[in-house]
Order: structure tokens, then C-alpha cells, then sequence
């Protein structure tokens, strides 16, 4: 870990990100150990841990990511202020309408998640692989099999 790093700038699995630069508005979801944050990318934390999924998918809404994109200033990039980003949570319902909300869609996100980090092995796993398969380090014995239809 670089010298210097404050605690907020470490981020865990779940976190939610948003772009502040450039493509103004994109959401993710942190799906892996080690990272920091970087400046022109807000970490979203709610006032309640619990309420991850809902500020994942409010944000996640194209109408929100427009008016992000609306609020942003720049002529050569956009540049979102999260002073500004914040202003839209004025618009959000009542903590009981949240707590609702999350309890239908706390498995999705939590899916979403999950997905997210099996296609990161999956990644790393034929970035491993197909190296060593075209140059015939590692062979896939095939058995010829006829295929009915």
C-alpha cells in the first residue's frame, strides 16, 4: 500500500463508484481486493450501509446519469462536482421506502456482484490459458464424439 493513503481512499468489495470526469455518471461496483480511489471518481457511501443497493441502482437510472451529465461543466471534458452529485439526494424517498426497496433487491445486487467477480477469473483464467494453448504448451485432448441435432 502506497505511503500516505487515508482510510477513505481504500476501497472493499461492494463499494460504489461513480464517474466525475469524462463520462460523467457511470456507476460501478468495486469487485476486487487492493484498490484505491482515484480522484475523478467518487466512492458512494450511504448513510446506511445497508442502503448500498438502493444508491447503486438510483444512480444506475438513465435519467439520473443525464442530469449528472447535465450538471457537468467542461468544454474539453465534462467534469462533475460531487458537491453537485449530492444535491440529488434531496430526491430520494422516505428511509421506509428504501428499506423496502433493498430487501426486494438486495439478492440482485448481490448477484450482480457475484457475477461481476466470476468474470474477473474467468478473465484472468483465459488470460492464462490461451497463451499457453497457441503455443501448445498445454493441449485439450478432444474425444471425436458425434454431435445428433
Amino acid at each position: 500500500m502506497p505511503q500516505g493513503i487515508k482510510p477513505y481512499q481504500i476501497l472493499e468489495i461492494g463499494d460504489i463508484l461513480i464517474s466525475l470526469t469524462g463520462n460523467v455518471g457511470r456507476i460501478c461496483i468495486v469487485d476486487t481486493n487492493n484498490c484505491l480511489l482515484n480522484q475523478r471518481v467518487a466512492k458512494i457511501v450511504p448513510k446506511n450501509s445497508g442502503w448500498k443497493p438502493f444508491a447503486y441502482f438510483y444512480f444506475k437510472r438513465a435519467e439520473i446519469t443525464q442530469l449528472l451529465t447535465n450538471l457537468a461543466k467542461g468544454s474539453a471534458q465534462l467534469n462533475l462536482s460531487p458537491i453537485e452529485t449530492l444535491k440529488l439526494t434531496d430526491t430520494f424517498p422516505s428511509s421506509e421506502i428504501i428499506e423496502k426497496f433493498n430487501k426486494i433487491v438486495q439478492p440482485i445486487f448481490e448477484k450482480i456482484l457475484t457475477n461481476k467477480q466470476q468474470i474477473r477469473r474467468l478473465e484472468q483464467l483465459r488470460d492464462t490459458l490461451l497463451p499457453k494453448l497457441m503455443s501448445g504448451e498445454v493441449r485439450v485432448k478432444v474425444e471425436n464424439n458425434e454431435i445428433k441435432g
